[in-house]
């Protein structure tokens, strides 16, 4: 962690929902490493499921480092456009997650980073769904807890695949505006740069030949020699 704190430009916490999801978009700035950091107070929590990727900035890589509460390193990614990653809960206490664009000197880069907490592999935790008493609704129902948890179940993997689904969606769409953005100044920079070129190179032209109808004029003089 010493060696962390170092090369540590700039600190961000974050407080997540422990009861679903949480997604941000943070602008990491040259020379400079964003940390986020989840508190994790539940002991049903198994792991993290955590899913980022650049969105713009350079060539769309970014440094990624994942801490244990014991300030251990769990993951280490290198220079990388998009990843996700399953992070096994070591532990209650803090976890923190560090993207580092130190080695940038210029560019800033837009990274889209999405946090799950799951307390097994097929069920995300959800405080809502827990606080429901089970067996009063389906009282007087012909159907046993365990076909309506399996029929619940199969419905809430279909609703997480297509948020996923549509969350790919909106992540590709603010890559290729972010992209369609940065072309757009550039190419509003050049037509106003060749527009200026046009113009000066436009006046010096009726510059020089006004010069060469004017008797007492040095340059007319220099050019019909």
């Amino acid at each position: 962690m010493n060696l962390l704190s170092c090369i540590v430009g700039f600190a961000c916490a974050i407080e997540i929902c422990l009861a679903g999801q949480q997604s941000l978009t943070p602008i990491i700035e040259a020379s400079e490493v964003q940390c986020f950091y989840i508190e994790v107070t539940n002991t049903n929590y198994t792991f993290i499921h955590l899913y980022y990727q650049v969105l713009s900035g350079g060539d769309y890589d970014i440094r990624l480092y994942v801490l244990d509460p014991n300030e251990n390193f769990i993951i280490e990614d290198e220079r990388t456009t998009e990843n996700s990653h399953r992070i096994p809960l070591r532990g209650l206490g803090t976890y923190q997650f560090c993207f580092d664009n130190s080695f940038s000197y210029q560019t800033a880069k837009m990274v889209y980073i999405l946090f799950n907490m799951f307390v097994s592999d097929s069920e995300e935790v959800s405080e809502e769904i827990t606080t429901i008493d089970v067996h009063n609704i389906i009282e007087g129902m012909d159907m046993t807890v365990g076909n309506m948890k399996d029929r619940l179940t199969k419905m809430r993997k279909r609703l997480m695949t297509a948020e996923n689904f549509m969350r790919s969606g909106r992540i590709h769409e603010k890559q290729d505006r972010a992209f369609l953005d940065s072309k757009l100044r550039h190419v509003n920079f050049w037509s106003m740069f060749n527009s200026a070129a046009i113009i000066v190179i436009g006046a010096l032209q009726i510059f020089l030949i006004r010069s060469l109808f004017e008797e007492r004029s040095r340059i007319g003089k220099f050019l019909r020699r």
